[in-house]
């Protein structure tokens, strides 16, 4: 069954005192201008794509869905312990943060589930120049969605190079601090929400070993040094992440 949804016509995002917010442009020049325009882009992927692509089943709901507790069902009642499809959910965020590795298919997979909404079909896939051109009338899939946004890797820091230290840097583009600030903010909104959808995982992954081991017999899934690392790790990183909230308060103040 097709999703229906209602386009709004106007939508808005600026990053000010309460994070990242709606820009007040319409969707039809958010759409046309996404490519090219980072805030554009920002826009529609903070706003608008998780919900479009989650109507067409291009990516999974959240993980309190119906959804969810259907995949655990399923599990449960695999009697015969063959290959079950444990479909672990990549998260809307993750999802997002492929989009943003390449934003001209991106922006193209957008303005087509826009144009599939007002024509009442499902969306077609998009090849790397945004357009349906080279792919038919083949319809986008979660599977083709996977594959053509992987999932990035995390980035544990920043390799900064000064353009004289290679012969063959090109000189940095200029940064304004205002873009800077956006970027930051972008940056810290997507590392928070990333940490929160991981640590959701915790206790949703515990309950899918615990079916499947189960059906399989395994006594003891984790060896106890194994756990210890496991449980360290959680213990180093709550224990890091105890100052972050004030850090993040300090932010809500003048600080010139």
């Amino acid at each position: 069954m097709r999703p229906t949804l209602r386009r709004q016509h106007t939508t808005t995002c600026q990053p000010g005192g309460e994070g990242f917010r709606p820009s007040g442009r319409a969707l039809a020049d958010l759409l046309a201008t996404a490519t090219i325009d980072p805030q554009a882009f920002e826009e529609l992927l903070m706003y608008r794509a998780a919900h479009w692509l989650a109507a067409y089943d291009i990516v999974e709901a959240d993980r309190g869905s119906m959804g969810a507790q259907t995949v655990r069902a399923a599990a449960a009642e695999d009697e015969d312990g063959e290959q079950t499809a444990l479909r672990i959910r990549r998260s809307v965020t993750k999802s997002l943060n492929a989009m943003r590795e390449d934003r001209v298919r991106a922006a193209g997979l957008l303005r087509e589930i826009a144009a599939a909404m007002d024509e009442d079909r499902p969306p077609r896939k998009v090849d790397e120049t945004g357009t349906t051109g080279s792919q038919g009338a083949a319809e986008a899939d979660r599977d083709w969605f996977n594959t053509v946004f992987p999932k990035v890797a995390p980035k544990r820091g920043r390799i900064v190079m000064r353009a004289d230290e290679s012969p063959n840097a090109a000189p940095p583009p200029p940064v304004s601090a205002t873009d800077a600030v956006v970027r930051l903010t972008i940056e810290l909104e997507t590392v928070i929400s990333n940490l929160h959808e991981e640590a959701k995982l915790i206790p949703e992954l515990v309950e899918q070993m615990r079916s499947f081991v189960a059906i399989a017999g395994i006594g003891q899934p984790l060896s106890e040094p194994t756990a210890t690392t496991l449980i360290m790790k959680l213990v180093t990183t709550t224990s890091g992440l105890r100052e972050a909230p004030d850090l993040i308060l300090r932010l809500t103040r003048d600080v010139c």
